[in-house]
């Protein structure tokens, strides 16, 4: 009974409701004049809220009504503003979707339908009224936000009588009418090239400047914002706009957007900070991506000086992370890859007249955030790059500090080396070194396509140099803190382990003289096995941030030493030749092909490197810690498919035939010892073999003493007795008479002639072990590079073969003993 009556309440409810609809729309279809619509709208407009499905089904008469009663701007209003209600419900709000099948959708779609309805409401901005051309545009919007792409195909189709007539609402001198022209031309223009082309084409840029010149430029308001938002969509992925903006001069025109007043140093309004942070994101439009615009373009802010307007902005003293940030990276792409520019960036000048490059460096190394040094890394990335000049010029500074610590005043190159090596002293609680992490960056693009200064590297001595010691050079550097930090237990040791392996993997790109020097000492050689193998002691534990940061180790690792490979290999030279015969033992047989390969992989598809890869433009504005930019990548990607395919190919470094005296140096597992006290394998094997050598010549002269002493008792028994005198004689006088046919010297001289030879063999077995001695020194003291350990194998050779012709010569001694005692018998 219940459900029956408040079915038939409700009926009721919904047929009084629609009655009073249905009764209005009718009336409104039979009047004859523009008044008596006038108050059935009125009422029309009142039933709206609950009769959305009622009334659009006459959508076609509202259209008609548009046209019919154009000259009546209230008419218009009202059916305008009964179109929005019937297609917007209350619980949704700006922009958001509507439901697909609400009627709210279904009204809005069915106006589209219409095909002439968008024309129609075009034509209302021919009308001078405001409330006219205020309430089409907002009407527009409505339909833009929900069904943007059919609105915009409808409104290139009118024509002449479209685009062109949306100038007008932008050339209003109403500033209701051009404020709000400004966002309907930015949602109509958004996702459109062709509508940005005709836009611009119709002088919507020297609107929007006009517009800003009024406003007070970067002292305006949210009007100012409105005209940046509107350039920026215009710009945005169309080349065709670009050249227009710059062809009519717009570039220069972008300078005063960017004027700072003193005040604003310590507090910034909101609508500034919004105002230039837009103006740079116009900048970077500008020069982004694949854009065949560029380099016209960097010429273009060469020529107006926007990098003094910049600088400040960048490097001054303002109290905006996002501003400075932002102008960093903005100043980047001006500067990347044109001389001009660049030059134009090392001589500017800040407020206080500090230099520009070094106050870069100081927020690279010690910025408080990781997103401003990351900013400050990009800066100094595409300052660098394909800029010779500033490269040598910081490579030849790669000096040690001086003894008093001015570190604001040494030089780009003594500060990098600073936070390079003095990563020890940071904060232990800080997990992550940044200061030596930027610094490794920054050297890797010094070396970056510059042989020059990778050689000038290896040149420079960064401590005193001492008599008979090595010169301590950028490398050797590099590879005791590599060694140091293998050992520790620490996250940031792991850290600086990727940083630095990152830096060798770009220094030894293409640099023979930098793979020579490396492997000149079997000590780097061994550290990179251990690495690769995870024999170090830094990330052995099993946590997933040491088996994340193990990945990048690895894989960085397993490059380097493929590009130690190749270089050897491709260097015709016989040290070469043999150092890439080893390496090749260590990447096959040590480590493997299968596991080299995987590690390689495993890098690839880690988090970092994919996101390097996809070339976020955004990566150097954020809180990320950048492993490797999209340069990085991709280098590193062409280095690993090279050794790959290097592997596979049947050309090949094939192994040379080398004497086996030597246990191969790439088959030994190499072992754990103190951190400071590494031994190098080839050292000790030839110390394995002076102690073999050594016994030798103690079981040699064993025989000796055994030979002397049989010959003494030889000696003593040829004296004869008083009781044997005649036995004797009898058989002295046979043997005179059986010797009497030998050569002339008896016995006793031929002992003697035996005793000289083996004092000789005694003298020479000591100058032996002199030498063996010497060859230990030498090879302790001096630089074992594969040239010496050749001649050392030779003198090794040399040395066994000796020790071959005197076993020869005491067995031919224990010969012709054997035969005297024969003879005497």
């Amino acid at each position: 009974m219940t459900s029956w009556l408040g079915g038939t309440l409700n009926n009721i409810i919904g047929n009084t409701a629609s009655q009073p609809v249905t009764e209005t729309i009718q009336r409104i279809k039979q009047s004859t004049s523009v008044d008596e619509r006038k108050n059935d709208l009125l009422e029309l407009r009142q039933n709206t809220s609950t009769n959305h499905t009622e009334i659009g089904a006459h959508m076609g008469m509202l259209i008609d009504l548009l046209k019919t009663d154009r000259q009546d701007p209230e008419n218009i209003r009202l059916i305008l503003e009964i179109l929005t209600q019937i297609m917007t419900r209350s619980d949704t709000r700006g922009d958001q979707p509507l439901p697909p099948d609400s009627e709210e959708m279904v009204n809005l779609d069915n106006f589209i339908a219409e095909g002439k309805g968008i024309g129609v409401v075009v034509a209302l901005f021919e009308e001078k009224a405001s409330g006219v051309r205020y309430d089409s545009m907002e009407f527009l919007r409505l339909l833009l936000s929900q069904r943007r792409g059919a609105v915009q195909q409808q409104v290139l189709q009118q024509g002449a009588n479209g685009i062109p007539r949306f100038m007008e609402l932008a050339r209003d001198e109403r500033d209701s009418i051009r404020n709000e022209a400004l966002l309907f031309l930015l949602d109509l223009s958004t996702q459109s090239p062709e509508i940005q082309k005709i836009l611009a084409f119709e002088g919507l840029f020297d609107e929007i400047f006009a517009i800003a010149h009024d406003q007070g430029y970067s002292e305006g308001s949210i009007i100012v914002i409105d005209c940046l938002r509107l350039c920026r969509v215009l710009l945005s992925g169309n080349p065709s706009n670009q050249n227009h903006f710059r062809e009519t001069s717009c570039i220069s025109r972008l300078y005063p957007f960017l004027n700072l007043q003193q005040t604003d140093e310590w507090v910034i309004t909101d609508d500034k900070l919004q105002i230039i942070l837009l103006t740079l994101q116009i900048i970077d439009t500008l020069l982004m991506g694949a854009n065949p615009s560029t380099r016209s373009n960097q010429n273009e802010f060469f020529k107006c000086k926007m990098i003094s307007a910049l600088l400040p902005l960048a490097l001054g003293q303002l109290n905006s992370l996002e501003i400075r940030r932002a102008s960093l990276v903005s100043l980047g792409r001006i500067v990347s890859g044109h001389s001009d520019n660049c030059a134009a960036f090392a001589s500017g000048s800040l407020s206080g007249g500090g230099n520009s490059v070094l106050r870069l460096l100081d927020v690279c190394l010690n910025a408080a955030h990781l997103s401003e040094r990351n900013a400050a890394t990009f800066l100094f990335k595409c300052y660098l790059l394909d800029n010779e000049e500033a490269q040598i010029s910081l490579a030849s500074t790669l000096t040690p500090p001086p003894e008093i610590d001015t570190l604001k005043n040494n030089s780009p190159g003594t500060q990098t080396l600073q936070a390079l090596l003095n990563w020890e002293g940071v904060d232990p609680t800080d997990p992550i070194p940044y200061a030596s992490w930027t610094a490794s960056a920054i050297l890797g693009y010094v070396f970056k396509d510059n042989a020059q200064c990778k050689d000038l590297a290896l040149k420079i001595p960064l401590e005193i140099p001492r008599s008979g010691v090595a010169m301590v050079t950028l490398l050797t550097k590099t590879m005791r803190a590599l060694t140091l930090a293998s050992k520790l237990h620490t996250q940031q040791a792991l850290y600086i382990q990727v940083s630095l392996l990152r830096m060798l993997v770009q220094w030894s790109e293409n640099s023979s003289k930098m793979v020579e020097a490396v492997l000149s000492s079997q000590t780097n050689v061994s550290l990179l096995v251990e690495i690769v193998l995870g024999e170090g002691d830094s990330h052995s534990s099993h946590s997933s941030s040491n088996q994340h940061m193990a990945v990048q180790i690895q894989g960085l690792g397993c490059i380097l030493l493929g590009q130690w490979w190749v270089s050897s290999c491709e260097d015709p030279s016989p040290e070469s030749q043999y150092a890439g015969s080893c390496l090749q033992n260590i990447l096959l047989q040590r480590i493997g092909y299968e596991g080299f390969s995987n590690k390689i992989e495993l890098l690839k598809k880690s988090a970092e490197f994919i996101r390097a890869e996809q070339g976020n433009s955004e990566l150097w504005n954020s809180e990320f810690l950048v492993f490797y930019d999209s340069d990085a990548a991709e280098s590193i990607k062409s280095i690993a498919d090279r050794i790959l395919k290097y592997l596979k190919s049947p050309k090949a470094f094939k192994l040379k035939e080398q004497p086996s005296l030597i246990p191969n140096f790439a088959m030994m597992s190499p072992k754990k010892s103190a951190p400071m006290d590494r031994e190098d394998p080839i050292l000790q094997t030839y110390k394995d073999m002076t102690k073999q050598l050594e016994r030798q010549v103690e079981i040699l002269s064993q025989q000796k003493a055994e030979v002397e002493r049989k010959l003494a008792e030889i000696s003593s028994s040829s004296t004869p007795n008083s009781s044997e005198v005649q036995n004797l004689k009898d058989q002295v006088r046979n043997l005179e008479i059986r010797l009497a046919e030998k050569p002339a010297e008896g016995p006793n001289q031929e002992m003697i002639n035996l005793s000289k030879a083996y004092e000789q063999l005694e003298k020479r077995y000591k100058e032996q072990e002199v030498q063996m001695m010497q060859l230990v020194a030498q090879q302790k003291t001096a630089s074992s590079n594969q040239a010496e350990s050749l001649q050392l194998e030779n003198r090794v050779v040399s040395l066994q073969q000796e020790n071959a012709t005197l076993q020869s010569q005491v067995k031919e001694s224990q010969a012709a003993v054997v035969q005297l005692e024969t003879k005497l018998k």
